[in-house]
Parts: structure tokens; C-alpha cells; sequence
């Protein structure tokens, strides 16, 4: 499509009806076939032409002969080359391409026990320390006696008591004749004979029942003080009897978590392997799948996972609620996602809108390769230290402009997005305005010719010869006639093409226009001049 432009390269003479040409620039004056006539910042009487074919009524117009030359040198040269559409988002210009985009990460959901915000690993977390153990109860004889040491009692037929109520029962009588517990050994043998449901033993050095119920605060042992005959008050050494241990139980704690929406896990934990938080804590991770860590004095467990899918539910059981200074279990903080948009205007075909996942742009080259994807035929790159992007076409095809909106403004050190650079077409086929006739004028028609040093093979060049408005850029041309020179490689020496006559009226306050355009992708070699002769026929003055 020609593009109405005055070409600088062009060097225009003009000859005024009743004076001299005078020449302009370093232009040269040629005739038809070529010949210089006058030279640059001279002047040359040039007869007054007749051209007979567009004569006029003498009692009613004057003839202007109007000539302007039209010099072009390497028609194959743009006068102005393809702009390509840019844009650049201005992030202090100096950024790498791993340098930290400031994007929002995604984020793992988690949920807090709140135990008073003050536990630290060491922390006592106030469970259960006791163990499975049965009652018993101890008669302290010095601490140092073995199975083979002597009882002291009499070795005789004395017979000597002891009382003792196992697990709450009834009392139990015990009754044994010194000649048959003479040693420890032999006592225990005696001991054990005559009690039911506990047992007599040496621990620690001393006497100690116990009651066979393994566990639990009913596993009892009660042994009383007789005045009298008391086996264990004659023994050699007896210091007391100390008091009685009651049966205790081992507390299991439990509680369960579901995370990320799977299947429920239980915990299970007893109270004596989890007496510290820095216990509790390997404890927890090793019955969960998430992690539990001590933040900011609370116990938290976070998913694995990040992203909207990420979630935590703890249900407390018994576990939570037995932990010193537990206060609740906090809401849970389900994790997030967080992407960002902007709308990408595309001149030829409209708004674009663009999705970038800041957690997959965490870095520059990461957010480059988004914006490539999400915007085919623009390319984004950081290479000048600043976020720009380029139509990938050079020309107003590839015009775009980005705006503002949400992603952009939340990158590190953003300052601005500049104006754009529109696209625009290369301007290789070009115009020249001849003439802006006079009102009243009638444009009579004209010659053109062109004379042609060489033109390679392939390359053809077309003259355009018209009429029409300079500001709507010929849109509503009169009177088109094209000419067209193709592949005229032989050509050696000046060619004049005669013939490219524009006829008819046009009056009014109009134009005439010359535009070329050379087609091919061999460049052209050597000197073409375009040379236009134009007649315009005006009211004779009044």
C-alpha cells in the first residue's frame, strides 16, 4: 500500500509560466531522454512548451506548463524501515534474570495448638510420667540383705504374725515358726506360702510385697503393724515398715489430623515418651505426615503440600487438652495460591487477558517464560535490566500496550511502564505531492517518464499516477492510471517510457500525486528518475 509522504530523498524543480527553472538543492535538471539541461544553483532558458493535445479555449484559460522532476535514487531502500512494537516495564534497570521477582510464593496450610505461646523444646509438656506398675509395699531391713543372710528370729517353735490386705481384700493372717525361717531364703519360702494374690521378694535389699495385679490404682498392698509377735519387727535389722505404693497405669494419649483432605491418621503417644516438646515434637512427626515444629511458643502442624489443596484439621482427642497450659486449637489456615493479571492489548486483534502464577515466577527468567507462553508472537525478555516485551513481527501489526492492573506493580523495585512503541510499517512505496491545484483549475492530464540506468532481475517498479486529497492520502482517487517496468535487467543505457497519461477534469482545490513502489527481493542497481510533466489550465486574470 503506497504511504503518502513527501520523500526527502526527492530533490523538486519547479517552473513558474513565464520565467526561468530554478534549480533547488544539488538537484539536476534533466529532458526526456535524460540529458542534463541545467546545473546545480543555476539557471536555463527553457522554451515554452505546447502541447497541443490538451489545448484550451484561449478566449477563456491561460496554459500553465508546470514541470517538477522527480530524483530517486535506490528505489529498494525504504525511506523508512519497520518499527517494531515495544514496551518496557521499568523495574530499575538493572535486574538478572534470577534475580527475585517479589511475586507472592504459594503457601502450605497449617493449623496452631495453642499452649500459652511460651514453649520452647525443653518445655515440660505435663503428661502422664507413670508407667504400668502394680502396688506394693516395702519392709525396710537396713537395705543390704541377701537370700542366704540370717532373719534373726528365734530357732525355736516361736511362732510368729504378720497381716496383710492385698488389692483392698480381706485381711490375710500370716503365722510361721522361727525354727523354719532362718535364713531369708527360707522366710520368703514361708512369706509366700501364706500369702494369696501378691508376692513376697528381696529388692533393694529389703522386703518387698507386691500385689500380683499388674496395674492400676486397685493393685493395692496394705501391711499392719502387729504389737506382738510380729515376724517383721523381730527381724535383725528391721528400721519400718514404709508406706504403701499403690498401682499405677500407663497413660496412652491419643489424637488424630487430617491434611491435605486424605484419609484420617491417628496419634498415639504414652505419656512417659513424650515428657519434654522436644519428645512430643519426634513423637507427632513420627505418627503424621505433616510437620510439627514449636512456632512462636505454640505447637503447629503445616502440610507438605503448598497451593489451595494444602490443609490441616487436628481433632484434639486427648492428647492436646492434657498439655500444660493448653489453651485451644486455633482456626486452621488453609494454604493459597496466588496469581496475578494484566490485560495485553493487541491493536488487530484486542484485549489479551493474561494469568501468571507467582509461585512459577519467583525469579525473572521464570516470569519471561510465563509472559512467552501466555502472549504468542510478543517476546519478553530482562536484557536491557528492565521486563520488555517486543512484537515478534516488526510493523503496525504487532502494535500492543500492557497495562497497569495487578501483576506489574507488585514486582520488586517496579517504577513504571513506559510508553509504548508503536509498530509501524516500513514506507516503501512512497509519494511525492505535485501540485495543489488552485481553485477553479482543471487538471488537463500529464506525461511520465523514466529514464532507468539497470534494474536487477526480479524487481519490477510501478508508477502510480493520481488525483486526489493529500490529507485522506488519495482515498478518493480520480483518474488512476498505473505503469508498470518489470524485470528490465537488460537495460543499459537512459530508457524513456512515454505514455502514462493522466486525462480527464478535476477542479477544485485538489492534488496530483507521483507515487512508486519497487516489488522484489533483488535491490536495484544504479539511477532511476522519475520525471513528471503535469498541464493545469487556471481562469485568466480578471
Amino acid at each position: 500500500m503506497s504511504e503518502r509522504v513527501n520523500d526527502p530523498r526527492l530533490q523538486l524543480l519547479e517552473r513558474t509560466p513565464e520565467g526561468d527553472l530554478q534549480l533547488q538543492g544539488d538537484a539536476q535538471l534533466l529532458d526526456a531522454d535524460g540529458n542534463v539541461l541545467a546545473a546545480e544553483g543555476g539557471t536555463g532558458e527553457i522554451a515554452r512548451e505546447t502541447v497541443p493535445e490538451f489545448s484550451t479555449d484561449a478566449g477563456n484559460y491561460v496554459e500553465y506548463v508546470l514541470h517538477r522532476e522527480l530524483v530517486a535514487e535506490d528505489f529498494d531502500t525504504p525511506i523508512q524501515g519497520a518499527v517494531t512494537a515495544e514496551q518496557t516495564v521499568d523495574v530499575g534497570g538493572a535486574i538478572l534474570g534470577a534475580d527475585p521477582t517479589g511475586l507472592a510464593d504459594d503457601t502450605a496450610g497449617f493449623q496452631v495448638v495453642d499452649v500459652g505461646g511460651a514453649k520452647v523444646g525443653g518445655s515440660a509438656t505435663g503428661l502422664s510420667n507413670d508407667p504400668d506398675a502394680a502396688g506394693f509395699q516395702v519392709v525396710d531391713v537396713g537395705g543390704t540383705r541377701v537370700g542366704g543372710d540370717a532373719t534373726g528370729l528365734a530357732n525355736d517353735s516361736t511362732i510368729y504374725e504378720a497381716i496383710v490386705s492385698v488389692d483392698g481384700g480381706a485381711p490375710q493372717g500370716i503365722a510361721l515358726l522361727g525354727s523354719a525361717a532362718q535364713i531369708y531364703t527360707d522366710l520368703l519360702t514361708e512369706l509366700n506360702a501364706e500369702t494369696t494374690g501378691a508376692t513376697w521378694a528381696l529388692i533393694g535389699g529389703n522386703l518387698r510385697l507386691t500385689s500380683d495385679t499388674p496395674s492400676g490404682a486397685g493393685s493395692t498392698i496394705l501391711l499392719t503393724d502387729l504389737t506382738e509377735d510380729d515376724v517383721f519387727a523381730a527381724l535383725t535389722d528391721f528400721v519400718e515398715y514404709e508406706a504403701p505404693v499403690a498401682g499405677t497405669s500407663l497413660t496412652t494419649y491419643t489424637a488424630s489430623v487430617v491434611i491435605d483432605g486424605a484419609a484420617s491418621e491417628p496419634i498415639s503417644i504414652e505419656g512417659p515418651d513424650a515428657q519434654t516438646y522436644t519428645d512430643l515434637l519426634a513423637e507427632l512427626n513420627a505418627d503424621t505426615t505433616g510437620t510439627w515444629a514449636i512456632v512462636s511458643g505454640n505447637l503447629r502442624l503445616t502440610s507438605g503440600t503448598l497451593g489451595v489443596a494444602s490443609t490441616v484439621v487436628i481433632t484434639a482427642g486427648t492428647l492436646f487438652p492434657a498439655l500444660d497450659d493448653f489453651v485451644e486449637i486455633e482456626a486452621a489456615v488453609d494454604g493459597t495460591t496466588t496469581d496475578y493479571t494484566f490485560t495485553f492489548f493487541v491493536d488487530d486483534s484486542g484485549a489479551v487477558p493474561v494469568t501468571i502464577n507467582g509461585a512459577a515466577a519467583q525469579d525473572y527468567d521464570s516470569l519471561v517464560a510465563q509472559l512467552n507462553t501466555a502472549t504468542p508472537g510478543f517476546t519478553w525478555s530482562v536484557a536491557t535490566g528492565n521486563l520488555v516485551a517486543t512484537a515478534d513481527t516488526p510493523g503496525a501489526i504487532g502494535s500492543f500496550e500492557i497495562t497497569l492492573d495487578e501483576l506489574f506493580q507488585f514486582l520488586t523495585d517496579f517504577v513504571e511502564i513506559e510508553p509504548r512503541i508503536a509498530g509501524e510499517d516500513a514506507i516503501t512505496s512512497v509519494g511525492i505531492l505535485i501540485q495543489q491545484l488552485p481553485a477553479d483549475a482543471i487538471f488537463l492530464g500529464g506525461i511520465v517518464r523514466v529514464p532507468i540506468t539497470s534494474f536487477n532481475p526480479g524487481t519490477s517498479l510501478t508508477i502510480d499516477v493520481n488525483i486526489g486529497d493529500f490529507e485522506d492520502s488519495g482515498e478518493t482517487m480520480v483518474n488512476d492510471v498505473d505503469l508498470t517496468i518489470a524485470d528490465v535487467a537488460t537495460l543499459s543505457a537512459a530508457t524513456t517510457f512515454v505514455g502514462a497519461r493522466v486525462v480527464g477534469e478535476f477542479e477544485g482545490d485538489g492534488t496530483v500525486w507521483v507515487d512508486y513502489i519497487l516489488t522484489g527481493a533483488a535491490p536495484t542497481v544504479g539511477r532511476a528518475t522519475i520525471i513528471v510533466r503535469y498541464f493545469v489550465a487556471a481562469p485568466l486574470p480578471a
